[in-house]
């Protein structure tokens, strides 16, 4: 009787048991569905692989990034202009464009001006500017450009980003997506484990959402700022941007020829003048010895003519005595 009794109790511990461990299982599936605390081993791997590994966060990014396409509609171009150009005033006209700059909402991102060097035999001047200037007035600055200055070349290059655009746009929409759904997965972990992993996981979320936010404020800038790469240079004739005639080539050449012919003349009036300290030591070095080579050369002739005046005195008087000492 008192074994059956023990065998009874033991099966209705059992029984309560089991029925214990399904209703926590129930609770821990209800807790799961709901989005509370509890979450498997696999989700968390899932969550450590990629941005779209929490269950629940692959459906909403794959929501959010459509609907981040779908407003993402126009067309993302960056411009660039590059214009040689030529002056015959430098000054003049950097600042008659650092007017117009200014007045269209632009700025000089860089600028170099190189003022010539007579050691190097270069003494034109040039200068380069790099403009940012809103897309909208790039055509009215480059033609204030063509209007102040003689432009030999143009040219214009549009970058179409509307798809990187909106892939970069996509990827920050989906990595916050995925911290959000992290922060929530962090404030209901249980274990340590899985709250060393979440933190993991957000610290290179965090880090990526840097490196797309400033990706993306780069393409903002350089689409909403058309880049104008100006190199000046400063010459004293401009150079004719029309095919001359027959007549005007040897005109033209005729008049080169002229300018050199001076150019050259006054080079050399320049270089005498600037070197004239120079030039009248030289000079006076080679003065003083060419007098004295030829002070030395009359010494010398003088000398020469003294002799001979005496060899000519002695010889008649020795001729006299030879002949006396023959008689």
């Amino acid at each position: 009787m008192k074994k059956k009794m023990l065998a009874l109790l033991l099966l209705l511990a059992f029984a309560l048991t089991t029925l214990a461990g399904c209703s926590q299982s129930a609770n821990r599936a209800d807790y799961d569905m709901n989005g509370d605390a509890f979450y498997s081993e696999e989700k968390m791997e899932m969550v450590t692989d990629g941005y779209l590994g929490v269950a629940g966060v692959s459906d909403s990014v794959a929501e959010t990034t459509g609907t981040n396409k779908n407003l993402v509609t126009e067309q993302k171009l960056i411009k660039t202009v590059s214009i040689d150009t030529q002056t015959e005033d430098m000054d003049t006209l950097l600042n008659e464009l650092s007017i117009q700059i200014d007045r269209l909402g632009g700025y000089v991102e860089n600028r170099e001006v190189y003022n010539g060097s007579a050691y190097s035999r270069n003494v034109s001047r040039w200068a380069s500017l790099i403009v940012r200037v809103p897309v909208e007035n790039l055509n009215q600055l480059v033609q204030e450009v063509q209007g102040v200055s003689n432009v030999i070349r143009h040219n214009e290059n549009v970058d179409d980003v509307t798809l990187r655009y909106v892939d970069t746009a996509s990827h920050k929409a989906a990595l916050e997506t995925e911290y959000d759904r992290l922060m929530v997965l962090l404030e209901k972990a249980e274990t340590m484990a899985d709250l060393l992993e979440i933190e993991a996981r957000l610290t290179d979320v965090r880090y990526e959402l840097e490196n797309i936010t400033s990706q993306l404020r780069v393409y903002d800038n350089k689409i909403t700022y058309a880049t104008v790469n100006l190199s000046i240079e400063e010459v004293q004739k401009l150079t004719p941007v029309a095919e001359p005639s027959v007549g005007q080539r040897i005109s033209g050449g005729f008049m080169e020829s002229l300018a050199d012919v001076g150019e050259g003349l006054l080079d050399l009036l320049v270089f005498l003048l600037a070197n004239s300290p120079q030039i009248l030591l030289w000079a006076a070095i080679l003065l003083g010895v060419f007098f004295l080579i030829r002070y030395m050369r009359r010494k010398k002739r003088a000398r020469k003519q003294r002799e001979q005046e005496n060899r000519s005195r002695q010889i008649p008087g020795e001729e006299t005595g030879k002949a006396e000492n023959h008689d």
